[in-house]
């Protein structure tokens, strides 16, 4: 959203509390992801970085196997692909204050004056958190959530010495979980499980549950494969924010809406509601006569998205329960 905005002549800062390459989780970014990059002028750049082109998914669901072949995606680090991003809004003359965060924001004189923990301040018209599930208490209108579906945890690790064939991304449906898993650039393999947090409250199930996966457990048991690093848990609950923007405050990717993991399209509808914004805030002070109408198609793009994917991961939930006898 930041490059973004700088390109179409915006004065941006942009505050990111991590030091980059922050750790995170990987992902697989479909084809559908390089429009978008092409949009932001980034395509070439993320082809250059050494990720892993995806050769398919298999996925063994509701009593089914089946591949599907994957042309232009990747699996990409997570840390890597969002130092890419913010290098290249650097580039774009956009202000970064990293490692910085904001500690209090007051608008007024129809400005907002935000002071970071840093000490220093900035002055800004118009206010986008992109800061992900995290709420912005001190923000106004603060967060106000709707989960689109179940509560979700993720338990996750990254391994070392698995065998892997392909670049291929594993998803299979468990009791009463699901695995994702996939290869990394830098050679590890990311394995993960997603369970009802009242089921599984801590890491101490991680091992187990991995050992009843038929397409991952296999792969992570034979001789010198081992875990590298700590077993983590984060919370994978599908939101959506009920106030996407007003007049002087926008919310934008996980911070507006966070998919259910299963879409595995997380990054790219958050790319896609970046671009948006960068165009709907463009638009609000370039033609302010069209402000309203710009909130209104921002806000319908997000409701529409959030059903979008609602509906879908309910529909293969439901294939799942039906076929184990639910």
């Amino acid at each position: 959203m930041a490059l973004r905005l700088a390109y179409l002549g915006r004065t941006v800062a942009l505050v990111e509390k991590a030091v980059f390459p922050r750790p995170h989780i990987g992902e697989s970014l479909g084809a559908g992801v390089l429009p978008l990059l092409d949009v932001i002028g980034l395509r070439t750049a993320v082809e250059r970085a050494d990720f892993v082109p995806m050769s398919g998914t298999t996925v063994s669901w509701a009593g089914e196997m089946f591949h599907s072949e994957t042309v232009g995606g990747y699996q990409v680090d997570r840390g890597r692909f969002d130092t890419v991003l913010l290098d290249a809004a650097r580039h774009a003359g956009v202000i970064v204050r990293q490692p910085d965060c904001i500690i209090r924001a007051d608008f007024c004189e129809n400005q907002w004056c935000l002071t970071l923990r840093s000490g220093g301040t900035l002055e800004a018209r118009y206010l986008a958190d992109a800061g992900g599930r995290g709420a912005r208490a001190l923000l106004e209108p603060a967060n106000q959530k709707t989960a689109l579906g179940n509560p979700t945890l993720a338990m996750f690790a990254y391994w070392r010495g698995v065998n892997v064939t392909s670049a291929e991304t594993l998803i299979e449906a468990g009791r009463n979980h699901w695995y994702w898993g996939a290869p990394l650039p830098d050679g590890s393999f990311v394995g993960c499980v997603f369970v009802d947090p009242l089921v599984a409250r801590d890491t101490t199930q991680y091992h187990d549950l991995l050992a009843e996966s038929a397409l991952i457990g296999p792969r992570l048991a034979v001789s010198g494969c081992s875990l590298d690093g700590e077993i983590r848990v984060c919370d994978a609950t599908a939101y959506l924010e009920n106030v996407p923007i007003t007049a002087r405050l926008l919310r934008a990717g996980d911070a507006v809406l966070s998919l259910d993991p299963l879409s595995s399209q997380g990054v790219q509808v958050a790319m896609g509601t970046a671009v948006h914004a960068a165009t709907v805030i463009h638009t609000m002070f370039d033609k302010p006569e069209r402000a309203e109408l710009a909130m209104k198609f921002y806000h319908q793009r997000v409701q529409d998205s959030a059903q979008y994917h609602r509906t879908t991961a309910a529909d293969y939930y439901t294939r799942q329960w039906e076929s184990v006898g639910g």
